[in-house]
């Protein structure tokens, strides 16, 4: 058994919930941030990686849900954490998987289509994480398009 401090302890209310819960983000929440002081880093921090997976097959054109979903991804972005070093990428799916260079290295961002849904890899392992900063128009260009790009 582990010793739990005396500190942690509360007692439950009528429900059989601590009566502290909301109090305590650890308890209710899917994750929860503690920033390390300077002393526990050996290096500097990776910088925080957002990877948006988006069903484009027919229904969820049909029932608006590609829509609503580019529509939060694009909200979104000025809201990641990450001091100008977050990494983003995108992947879409419907019978197939969709991944998309948003490097910049062209105008517009490169689909490569993967049908092998058995044994699934990455079309280009480099080039799928981007630095929002750098590639901010990129990705708003594969976004204002992603609803015409997979038309039934």
């Amino acid at each position: 058994l582990n010793d739990v401090p005396v500190e942690y302890f509360c007692s439950l209310d009528e429900h059989g919930k601590r009566r502290d819960l909301v109090e305590r983000p650890e308890l209710t929440s899917g994750t929860v941030e503690f920033v390390a002081p300077q002393e526990y880093m050996v290096r500097p921090p990776m910088p925080p990686v957002y990877f948006f997976m988006l069903d484009v097959s027919a229904s969820a054109k049909c029932s608006g849900a590609v829509r609503s979903t580019v529509s939060a991804i694009r909200a979104s972005l000025d809201k990641l954490t990450g001091d100008g070093r977050a990494r983003i990428g995108i992947m879409t799916f419907d019978e197939t998987l969709h991944f998309y260079d948003l490097s910049g290295k062209k105008s517009i961002p490169q689909m490569f289509v993967v049908s092998d849904l058995e044994e699934p890899f990455l079309p280009v392992p480099d080039d799928l994480l981007v630095n929002l900063a750098d590639a901010r128009e990129q990705v708003d260009a594969l976004l204002d398009s992603l609803y015409e790009m997979h038309s039934p």
